[in-house]
């Protein structure tokens, strides 16, 4: 897979992530700390090295 295509197909995960959270909260728009909680969800390096400062999704939302 190319470079360019996982960073597509991140970026839509992330979006979707992002959207989802916005959309728990009653938003119609994500901001950026929709996107902050979405890197933590997410499996990617981000995410991992976030999770294991010890950030949790709560720790995130109430961050936020």
């Amino acid at each position: 897979m190319s470079k360019l295509v996982r960073i597509a197909r991140t970026s839509q995960e992330l979006s979707l992530a992002a959207m989802e959270e916005a959309s728990r909260q009653g938003r119609r728009e994500a901001d950026l700390e929709h996107l902050f909680i979405a890197l933590v969800l997410t499996d990617q390096p981000a995410g991992r090295i976030l999770r294991g400062l010890g950030i949790t999704l709560d720790d995130a939302r109430r961050g936020v």
